[in-house]
């Protein structure tokens, strides 16, 4: 019996590491950002930045807010944001101009893409850096 009583704290302080171990590595980028760009539009170079809180994963998902600019395309064109090419919302551009901001269910790590997309044609991307 007593090493029982010993053994329920070693294992008690083991399982407290972990924890410890397991929240520290999801917190390894907890913010990140990206400058997204791409190729003209009729004559017109599109532009964008992104930013992502992970910093309360796991607990609540990570943040995301895109705003792009200088997309020569019609008002009310409904754009998909992505992340490693799993969608993960869309903007509508409005005088060449759109915003988005939702959360991200996933950990995104350093250099993972993220592209703005139109019919699956990639109009903007860039790459995390923290």
């Amino acid at each position: 019996m007593l090493r029982i009583t010993r053994l329920i704290p070693a294992v008690a302080v083991a399982a407290l590491l972990l924890v410890g171990a397991a929240t520290s590595a999801f917190a390894i980028f907890p913010q990140l950002h990206s400058t997204l760009s791409g190729p003209a539009i009729d004559g017109v170079v599109p532009r964008g930045e992104a930013k992502l809180d992970q910093s309360r994963q796991p607990a609540q998902p990570g943040q995301l807010e895109v705003r792009v600019r200088a997309v020569n395309l019609p008002d009310g064109t409904a754009l998909t944001v992505a992340i490693e090419g799993t969608p993960v919302g869309t903007l509508t551009l409005g005088r060449g101009e759109g915003r988005l901001a939702t959360t991200v269910p996933f950990q995104v790590g350093r250099m993972s893409p993220i592209t703005v997309e139109r019919n699956s044609v990639v109009l903007l991307r860039g790459t995390w850096l923290s």
